[in-house]
Parts: C-alpha cells; structure tokens; sequence
C-alpha cells in the first residue's frame, strides 16, 4: 500500500474508534438537525405527503350535490393534493345561449407516489439483469 505523504503515511482518521467523527462534522450534522427542526421535515412527514398523493379520492373535491367545492372549503389534504385548478366560464353547447362554469382538477401523479411508497416498504425491488461471459486462463506455472 502506497503511503501518503500529505498526512505522515496514515489516512486521517486512523486508530480512531468505530464512529469518531470530527468536530467540523459534528458542527455540520448540529447545523443540519436544527435547520430540519425548524422546518419540520421528518422522514414521518415526508412519508405524510406521500400518503396524501397516493391515497387522493377525486370525490373529496365535490359537495354532496356533485358540485366542485371552493378552494377555501378544502382541508389541508385536499390541497396538497392539487397540482392546479381552474375555473372556466363559457358557453358548452353551442346556441343554447347559458354560459357553464366548468372546474378542472388536476391532482399530482398518484402512480409515482405509490411507486415511492411500495418501494420504501420493500414491496417493490429493482432489478437488474446482467448478462455477459467471463473467461478464465490459467497460466502455466513452470514458465
């Protein structure tokens, strides 16, 4: 093994215990579990959101009469499951004289949060296939 000049033929780090870490790393991973403190991301909440986007039911955004709710009706996990809404006011048919509001829905893709799901509970696992040949040449020892 070559030795490295930089750090007196030892790799930083070497002796120390299983686990040591630096102090400038230490300082860094305080910094980074305060800034995940304050904003509240967990691996919980994340698994949250997840939750939403894939269990969304279209029928939440409706009132019982099957018209479409307004937006300041709808509970937190009604909105973050939107990808975008819009309200359109115009005349559906042609000649009838009567001007329609029509309001579109557009929820975030359900089949990737569920892949993301199936996948952090191990229902899902990557495959890869490889195919190819090895070969092996054993060499004459006498030579």
């Amino acid at each position: 093994m070559k030795e490295s000049k930089k750090h007196g033929g030892e790799r930083p780090g070497a002796g120390m215990p299983a686990g040591y870490k630096t102090r400038k790393t230490l300082a860094r991973e305080a910094a980074e579990a305060k800034v995940l403190a304050e904003t509240g991301l967990t691996a919980a909440r994340v698994l949250e959101e997840y939750r939403r986007l894939a269990f969304a039911d279209t029928r939440d955004f409706f009132d019982e009469h099957g018209n479409a709710k307004a937006i300041k009706d709808l509970t937190a996990e009604q909105g973050s499951q939107l990808a975008g809404f819009e309200v359109l006011i115009k005349n559906a048919k042609a000649g009838d004289g009567i001007t329609d509001t029509i309001h579109k829905f557009r929820l975030w893709d359900k089949t990737r949060a569920l892949e993301a799901l199936a996948k952090h509970f191990g229902l899902l696992t990557e495959r890869i296939d490889m195919q190819g040949e090895i070969a092996f040449k054993w060499l004459d020892s006498e030579k």
